[in-house]
């Protein structure tokens, strides 16, 4: 049966090898770039390769002069790190430079492919306490690729990217531990510590996880051991932090953020865009949050509620204290996407208790397939295009005109882009623009 899940993960890796459209020029860029200069400069400081001009691309806004003169890349340096071992092979096995854009590229594409043969390989492994081998291998795969986990990351180093992967670790874990199997403490604290180490956000998913530890584990001992793992590890990180930057924290974990009066707004629209909202992106969402209210009984009550706090504590703190909601330059809800192992959590409890939903979910699921694996990673509309115009929109409208229909990124083409190009030179005229 472990046939099926190797030609399915051999289809995964067909589709992400020929894809038009990428963002490896975008956050991601950096990234390789940071560990290569820790191998050769002994440092993750950029100073040495700026005054040489070394790095090809030259779009190098996500570079930030730190107050000791300092230039780093903005972006968690967890990401960058956790690239050191991987970047040392591809540059003295293979020869490649990461301050040339083809080199970056192609090692952030591989790089890409094997996080999702992996992370492939995990939801497969957590599905077979839910479902059969085959139908697991295959919800496995509809998720995946017919979700925001490939629209919203494709092809490149995003920290979210490294986020679902650990996060989808420490969710195996627990739903081993759910069905009568333990878990090592230590692995977990481990695992808990790289969720925060590539992302901030990542500690939003750590407080659930020990809201569950504390329902349903109740053994303070194995608590205290997950516990303790992970603040030693958060500890040798203030030290790393105040090493390179004089502060416990890097610079991007204290990025500041204000509390949004119209963040109701924002969650709406989070959730309902067509250009980054949640359902529209993830469509087999829509038949699959209605069932968890009518499983909901039959749910393990622990998990049920963990979830429901990771969940609902990311959309409010992103639509109440995060200006851009929508996640910049991106395909789907990315900023929503690290969400993605939760949710996919809520579908094998539904589908086991419901198993009526399969039908739906496939059905829905390929449509998620053609949206995010097909137009997401084909549609060169969707890309450089499509983001340029909705850029050229005033500043005091933008937040809204992503909301609307008028800005509708699945359905992206020379057609609706022109419209939506003329919809926002009204608006530009009606604002004296």
């Amino acid at each position: 049966m472990r046939r099926i899940v190797f030609y399915l993960g051999l289809v995964g890796v067909l589709l992400l090898l020929p894809a038009r459209n990428s963002y490896y020029g975008s956050d991601p860029f950096l990234g390789p770039v940071d560990a290569q200069s820790i191998l050769e400069n002994g440092s993750i400081y950029l100073d040495e390769y700026l005054k040489r001009d070394a790095i090809e691309y030259k779009n190098l806004f996500h570079i930030i002069q730190l107050p000791d003169g300092h230039f780093i890349n903005k972006y968690p340096d967890g990401v960058s790190l956790l690239q050191v071992p991987f970047v040392a092979i591809a540059r003295y096995v293979f020869g490649m430079d990461m301050t040339r854009i083809r080199d970056n590229k192609r090692f952030q594409k591989v790089m890409a492919i094997l996080i999702y043969l992996l992370l492939f390989w995990i939801f497969y492994r957590i599905s077979l306490h839910f479902l059969d081998e085959r139908i697991g291998a295959i919800v496995s795969f509809l998720f995946i690729w017919g979700s925001s986990i490939v629209g919203s990351n494709t092809l490149a180093l995003w920290s979210h990217l490294f986020m679902i992967l650990f996060a989808s670790a420490v969710l195996w874990q627990i739903v081993r531990y759910e069905y009568g199997k333990g878990f090592n403490p230590y692995l977990m604290g481990i695992m808990l510590f790289l969720v925060f180490f590539v992302r901030p956000t990542g500690a939003l998913f750590i407080i659930s996880v020990f809201i569950y530890l504390l329902l349903k584990v109740r053994d303070l001992k194995v608590i205290l051991k997950v516990a303790l793992i992970s603040f030693l590890l958060l500890l040798a990180f203030f030290g790393y932090n105040y090493l390179v930057y004089g502060s416990i924290l890097e610079p991007y974990y204290m990025s500041g953020t204000e509390f949004l009066g119209y963040g109701l707004r924002n969650a709406y629209c989070m959730m309902t865009s067509p250009s980054r909202g949640l359902l529209p992106f993830n469509p087999f969402l829509i038949v699959v949050l209605p069932a968890v209210v009518f499983v909901w009984k039959r749910l393990p009550r622990e998990i049920a509620i963990s979830l429901t706090v990771w969940i609902a504590s990311l959309v409010l703190f992103i639509a109440f204290f995060w200006r851009i909601w929508w996640g910049g330059w991106a395909y789907g809800p990315r900023l929503l996407s690290e969400l993605m192992p939760g949710f996919f959590i809520l579908t094998l409890l539904v589908l086991k208790h419901y198993r009526r939903m399969l039908g739906w979910f496939i059905a829905l699921a390929i449509a998620g397939f053609f949206i995010n694996s097909i137009n997401g990673l084909q549609n060169p509309y969707t890309f450089i295009p499509w983001h340029r115009i909705v850029d050229s929109a005033p500043d005091e409208v933008k937040p809204w005109f992503y909301c609307s229909w008028d800005a509708n990124q699945i359905l992206a083409s020379p057609y609706t882009n022109e419209m939506m190009r003329m919809r926002i030179e009204r608006l530009k005229g009606e604002a004296g623009k």
